[in-house]
């Protein structure tokens, strides 16, 4: 999905979240605006089932023949937001293994699980985290809200869901333990088929077990987390990429992709873009067809 199309070189590939859509990343498409090549990898409708995302390995690997199909050589950056973080791992893995130069991984607010870093629940220090946490996540939750009554509603009306999770006796394949798939799963507007899709892209995430990663990486972490679980995406980074770039964004997992946080986003990609170009050799710059990827 084409977002900016002229722009610096190399382009970047952003891949989708769990919901197989890259709306979300008009907005930073926009904040970069022509000073950065930047596309959205999404789910095609055809691809929109279970079947599809049994493994991160699969998803992956179609992405990648797509995006060299798309771009048959050339240097090229791969990001991905949420669960896109850990397809767009597996993307560079495999493209780096073809010979493909991918000069750097952007995570925004993303990242693999099955990595042994992080706090462990429960302990301590876990908890007074979350606790140090809360604040700021009332003040974004309050935000998000038009009004007290909308805020109230908004809570009682996830509180039932989280419920659902947690007992299986009336859980339910629209209901799952994690914060992120329940607020995707509680959009009435999504058909059966996309519910199954991002249920099985859900479970798919969490079996993968990344392998250590030596190319360049750049975090965005969101520094308001969840109310009950921290996402830790900077302790599972640096346990697979120790040498990776860290940034803490002021907002929540949502917000980075809004206004203020995404031009602060934008603003610092930019300057890491600028920076990388001049290591690229000049007979790097590739050209490529402007085209309409299949959505």
């Amino acid at each position: 999905m084409p977002f900016n199309q002229i722009g610096g070189d190399p382009p970047i590939y952003c891949v989708h979240p769990i919901a197989g859509d890259v709306s979300t990343f008009q907005t930073l498409a926009d904040a970069l605006r022509s000073a950065q090549r930047f596309f959205g990898i999404q789910v095609p409708q055809s691809k929109m089932n279970a079947e599809f995302c049994t493994t991160i390995q699969d998803v992956a690997r179609h992405h990648v023949a797509e995006v060299c199909r798309f771009q048959p050589e050339g240097p090229l950056i791969l990001a991905g937001w949420s669960a896109g973080a850990i397809i767009a791992l597996e993307m560079a893995q495999q493209l780096a293994a073809a010979g493909r130069d991918v000069p750097l991984l952007i995570a925004l607010d993303g990242a693999p699980c099955n990595t042994g870093a992080g706090l462990r629940r429960g302990t301590p220090r876990y908890l007074w985290q979350l606790a140090c946490n809360f604040p700021g996540w009332l003040r974004s939750e309050v935000r998000e809200s038009p009004s007290p009554v909308s805020f109230v509603r908004r809570m009682i009306k996830r509180a039932k869901l989280r419920l659902k999770a947690k007992i299986p006796s009336i859980r339910t394949e629209q209901t799952l333990d994690a914060e992120a798939v329940l607020q995707v799963l509680d959009n009435q507007g999504w058909r059966n088929q996309q519910r199954l899709f991002i249920r099985s892209l859900f479970q798919a995430s969490r079996n993968y077990v990344p392998k250590p990663y030596r190319g360049r990486v750049l975090v965005y972490e969101a520094k308001i987390q969840p109310l009950d679980h921290l996402l830790q995406v900077g302790a599972a980074w640096r346990q697979i990429a120790p040498q990776a770039e860290i940034v803490r964004l002021e907002g929540t997992h949502q917000s980075i992709f809004r206004s203020p946080d995404v031009a602060v986003m934008a603003e610092h990609l930019l300057a890491r873009l600028a920076d990388l170009r001049l290591t690229l050799p000049e007979h790097s710059k590739t050209a490529f067809p402007v085209t309409t990827a299949d959505a």
